[in-house]
């Protein structure tokens, strides 16, 4: 399948926005580690380079100096692995032994203080593995013995200024991942382990020994989702979901397992108790990038030896859209109160030689027993199935309304990618250009206060003032980064008083210090996140309106 031309505008991007590492161009970056505001370098000789913002004492130089060019931290020794937070560092050299400077007021430094650092300084000798856990969370190393190590601000309360054990197991560690109350790590075996409170298949919510998932094939890769108390609810208990998490995990010969908790439900006592898998379960797709797609394997799928590149489920709807690696688009109807076992499902073939897809409600009466679908194929042609209520699927070629089978779409260029939403559709050309139809796309209209209500029954441009590589688009707003990393916005309708509202196409400013960007993804309203060029996250919007951007310490 051929490389789509967005992404061949942000591989060539992303080398040209990290040509400062070197005027030169003489410099060679093995891995970029970034924090808040500055970046860190592995040079493939074990040297490490730092600039940007150094407040914080971040760049390991000796001082607070901003640095505007990369410079060479003074190290004695070869680095082996660097890892940033958000105004600090810590490092694994060749020989295993740790390092760490910058920020440390709640102990991340790990060096027995609670003072800023603004030089490297040793804080182990042996070690295998280092984690960077930030400003919010404990940082782990394992040792040479496969032990695990844990310092800084840690989930039982408190803060630990020099690295302590955090667990004893009967097994060498290789890899280790920590959210919010629960650890789990992968063993020289193959077998996953998990410990703290509410881990995946412990005997209880309290602090758990570490726990081991056996009889699996060997895993190669694994992830997990927590489920945590809302503090910031204490009095209101009954809402609150006990620590809880699930384990996803990949075996050698690419089978996806999981097992653990899932909360399903707020309150827990609201009709959807919580999914208990114990022990593990083989599942059709990897949940941890899918999010909610943690059902059941459906035997007329694995049978046939199906693998899921991704898939998509929505809230509401007891219906899955899968992609396949091999191009076929699935759809499937999920386990319910009567085939839990999910040995009843309707399983169904949509399409072929499918390159993207977007499933949507076309009406949300009838979201358990319908769902509508998008998809692209590997020539850019674009098709539609489903109830067309929003007209979703526009104007068939020779047919208008609903259709139980794939109908063609007429677009001017080949698309790229496809976004449905509730109340319309977008697709991105391979030109850059954005076409919407439906509700939606009467939305971002600049007309659109004179009425928003103005179906476009034929896909209609977006002008977004430049053509772009990346499209992302909620109910009310449409995003779009160009080839240079700018982002474009155009505005849709708001709710009540704003519904009249005129949303122009306009370039987002980047004056709040937000670098170019690299991605973008939309939640409910005009509310979106980007990626900096930069490694930085940022933030923009709310319900109804769109502010500036502001940056989000903490990620790394």
């Amino acid at each position: 399948m051929a490389t789509p031309p967005w992404r061949q505008a942000l591989a060539c991007l992303l080398p040209a926005l990290l040509a400062g590492l070197g005027s030169s161009g003489a410099v060679q970056a093995q891995s970029i580690a970034t924090g808040s505001r500055h970046g860190l370098a592995l040079q493939p000789d074990g040297s490490v380079l730092a600039w940007g913002d150094n407040r914080q004492a971040q760049l390991g130089q000796g001082s607070t100096i901003y640095a505007d060019t990369p410079r060479e931290i003074a190290l004695p020794v070869k680095a082996r692995k660097v890892q940033a937070s958000a105004t600090g560092a810590l490092l694994l050299d060749a020989q295993g032994d740790v390092w760490s400077w910058g920020t440390n007021r709640k102990g991340q430094l790990g060096d027995g203080t609670h003072a800023d650092r603004a030089e490297p300084k040793l804080i182990f000798r042996g070690a295998i593995e280092i984690v960077n856990g930030g400003d919010t969370a404990p940082s782990f190393l394992i040792d040479s013995e496969g032990q695990p190590w844990w310092w800084g601000p840690l989930p039982t309360g408190g803060d630990a200024a020099s690295p302590q054990r955090a667990a004893q197991l009967p097994a060498r560690l290789v890899r280790l991942k920590h959210e919010a109350n629960t650890t789990v790590a992968l063993d020289e075996q193959g077998i996953v382990w998990s410990w703290g409170r509410g881990a995946a298949c412990s005997d209880s919510t309290g602090v758990s020994a570490p726990v081991a998932m056996r009889g699996l094939p060997r895993i190669t890769e694994f992830s997990q989702t927590v489920w945590t108390p809302l503090s910031y609810q204490p009095e209101h208990s009954r809402w609150n979901p006990p620590p809880a998490s699930l384990v996803y995990a990949k075996d050698v010969d690419g089978n996806m397992w999981q097992w653990g908790t899932a909360m399903r439900g707020y309150p827990p006592d609201s009709g959807n108790p919580p999914m208990v898998v114990c022990p593990a379960a083989r599942i059709a797709m990897d949940g941890s990038q899918f999010g909610v797609s943690i059902y059941a394997p459906y035997p007329a799928l694995e049978q046939m030896g199906v693998r899921f590149l991704r898939a998509g489920y929505l809230g509401g709807s007891n219906i899955t859209t899968g992609l396949a690696e091999n191009g076929d688009l699935w759809q499937w109807r999920n386990p319910t109160s009567e085939n839990p076992d999910g040995t009843a499902v309707t399983v169904n073939r949509i399409a072929t030689g499918v390159a993207d897809f977007s499933a949507f409600l076309p009406d949300p009466r009838l979201a358990a027993q319908a769902q509508g679908v998008l998809f692209i194929t590997s020539e850019g042609r674009l098709y539609g199935t489903g109830l067309n209520t929003s007209l979703h699927l526009g104007p068939f070629d020779g047919a208008q309304g609903s259709s139980s089978s794939p109908q063609p779409l007429r677009l001017p260029g080949k698309a790229v990618s496809v976004h449905a939403r509730t109340t319309g559709s977008f697709a991105l050309l391979e030109d850059g250009r954005v076409y919407g139809w439906g509700a939606a796309a009467g939305a971002a209209s600049p007309t659109s206060n004179i009425n928003w209500r103005t179906f476009r029954q034929v896909p209609t441009l977006i002008a977004l003032g430049a053509p772009v590589v990346k499209l992302a688009v909620s109910e009310t707003t449409v995003f779009g980064v160009d080839a240079q990393g700018q982002l474009w916005s155009a505005y849709g309708r708001g709710n009540g008083e704003f519904a009249s509202r005129t949303f122009k196409p306009a370039l987002v400013s980047r004056s709040t210090g937000m670098p170019l960007v690299r991605d973008v993804a939309t939640a409910v309203q005009g509310f979106a996140a980007m990626v900096g060029v930069d490694g930085s996250v940022w933030t923009i919007g709310s319900p109804v309106a769109v502010q500036q951007p502001a940056g989000q310490e903490g990620f790394s």
